[in-house]
């Protein structure tokens, strides 16, 4: 079922990264290509571009997985998170990257059809190149590595309907979505999957609320969500991981802790507080600390083989290669802020409390505090 689209408020603000970690987020333009270093002699240093798509904490904590990789591994990374989410600044980086000679590339395409020149004259140049998060399969692209768009949505829908069920309320009632755009293959396909089972489950759907990424509109969108829709309004969904802040931040401040469900996507050290308190009730962990750690292994084994012995790395991956240059790797799980008791469903992997998330996952913990 197709909707209009509902923008409020739209601002055109930078994207300010809502985390501090350790890390290196986005670069100033000469940073992009630094000189390759002097190897040791006889050794080869492996140099490996990890291009994501904003300076924003979902992306910060991939990073962090890029880096782990590299230091156990032993290549090294080249990080570039642009200071907002165009595809201009990722080829410019590309184009730069290419002509330096980088050994291989990890790309998290802001539009991914705008890259398949660049991606084609680096593959022909002999630089490997793997694509996450969204793909683009009429390039020569050696892999995509990431999830089913459609099905992330529906993980997410089923993770807003199961904190709606564990808070013992039921259909009739208003759910918002909140993301930054609708204007891509990626954000279509994850909207309709999450739209789709929303509404299969009796609950009214309202109009998608965007902010072109910006986190302080995607606030105010949450605050006058609230203010239209309750006490009609029994649950507020986030895509992309300020959502989740901004509709914890707005559910706290309306006093509506235990009223209005608060669910979102990804995990960062923004979110945790709300989670803390029962102001969000659960987010879709993607793993994307783990899934980019995956992505750099085989990057790493594919710059290392050359292009000769590309087939024999990818066939190592993908059993249905080469007709087949997709793979779903994607560890999605449910977290929750206490230990719930309810079946994990087909598009995730887990369900874990806070206290067990951190348990598990210590080293992400590391990152994102």
């Amino acid at each position: 079922m197709k909707k209009k689209i509902l923008t409020l408020l739209i601002g055109v603000s930078v994207i300010a990264a809502l985390v501090t970690v350790p890390l290196m987020t986005a670069c100033a333009p000469e940073e992009v290509a630094p000189g390759v270093p002097e190897a040791p002699e006889g050794e080869k240093v492996i140099q490996l571009g990890y291009l994501g798509r904003g300076a924003v904490p979902w992306y910060i904590v991939s990073e962090a997985g890029c880096r782990r990789a590299g230091a156990d591994l032993g290549f090294d990374p080249i990080v570039y998170l642009p200071p907002t989410f165009t595809v201009e600044d990722q080829v410019r980086v590309m184009e730069s990257w290419v002509a330096m000679g980088i050994d291989g590339i990890l790309i998290e395409p802001n539009e991914a059809k705008a890259l398949i020149s660049v991606i084609d004259l680096a593959i022909d140049t002999g630089i490997p190149i793997i694509l996450a998060d969204s793909d683009a399969p009429e390039s020569k692209r050696l892999l995509f590595v990431g999830l089913k768009l459609y099905d992330f949505g529906v993980s997410i829908a089923k993770g807003t309907l199961a904190a709606l069920e564990v808070a013992g309320v039921s259909p009739p009632g208003k759910i918002t979505y909140h993301t930054g755009f609708l204007s891509t293959y990626k954000d279509l396909e994850v909207h309709d999957g999450w739209l789709q089972t929303i509404e299969a489950a009796g609950f009214e759907a309202v109009e998608p609320l965007l902010d072109e990424s910006d986190s302080a509109v995607a606030l105010s969108n949450a605050e006058t969500a609230l203010a239209l829709y309750y006490p009609g309004l029994v649950a507020m969904s986030g895509f992309y991981d300020y959502t989740a802040e901004a509709i914890g931040k707005a559910i706290t401040d309306a006093g509506l802790i235990d009223k209005v469900v608060g669910h979102g996507v990804g995990l960062t050290g923004a979110q945790v507080p709300f989670l803390e308190t029962g102001a969000l009730d659960g987010l879709i962990d993607c793993g994307q600390f783990g899934t980019t750690y995956f992505g750099f292994e085989i990057l790493y084994k594919l710059a290392l083989a050359g292009p000769e012995g590309w087939d024999d790395v990818l066939k190592e991956y993908v059993p249905g290669y080469p007709a087949d240059t997709v793979l779903y790797k994607m560890l999605i799980g449910w977290l929750t802020p206490d230990k719930v008791d309810y079946e994990v469903w087909p598009e995730i992997e887990w369900i874990k409390s806070l206290a067990e998330h951190q348990a598990a996952f210590a080293e992400l913990w590391d990152v994102i505090r």
